[in-house]
């Protein structure tokens, strides 16, 4: 080991050394290149995700500001509450598990509207607890992908 740090520093030509800095130069400007790379790769991935979840957000306050009017309208619009949660949990176990467990996270009391109809207060509650979980997922997506 003496022996090699004797050559490097006492049995080289001055060539030697300058080559040597030229190559630690270019293995330090490409691992910065990679590491710079790599950021802007996970950047666009949370802003990929974050969109796929604003499409959520969207698609649920449409469900819960177009509340059924009739005891007819109320079963499809039970389903599509349930279809909207289904669809919801299913991409969010794609990407993250804490994801899902904060989107279903029910610790707060339900607060029902009085102005909604008895037969659905409690899914119409749920729909608008899940959807401020889902913006709190999206407001802090680093946390969570």
């Amino acid at each position: 080991m003496a022996d090699a740090l004797y050559r490097l520093f006492y049995g080289t030509r001055p060539f030697d050394k300058l080559m040597l800095g030229i190559d630690v130069t270019v293995v330090v400007i490409s691992f910065l290149g990679l590491l710079v790379g790599w950021l802007a790769w996970k950047r666009f991935g949370l802003r990929k995700r974050q969109k796929a979840i604003g499409v959520f957000i969207d698609r649920g306050s449409r469900l819960l500001s177009n509340l059924p009017y009739g005891s007819a309208d109320t079963p499809a619009w039970t389903e599509a509450v349930e279809s909207f949660t289904h669809d919801v949990v299913a991409y969010l176990e794609k990407k993250s598990p804490r994801a899902v467990n904060t989107f279903l996270e029910n610790f707060e009391p339900l607060t029902f509207n009085p102005m909604v109809a008895f037969d659905i207060r409690v899914t119409h509650a749920m729909l608008a607890h899940s959807l401020k979980n889902l913006r709190s997922i999206m407001e802090n997506a680093e946390a969570y992908f």
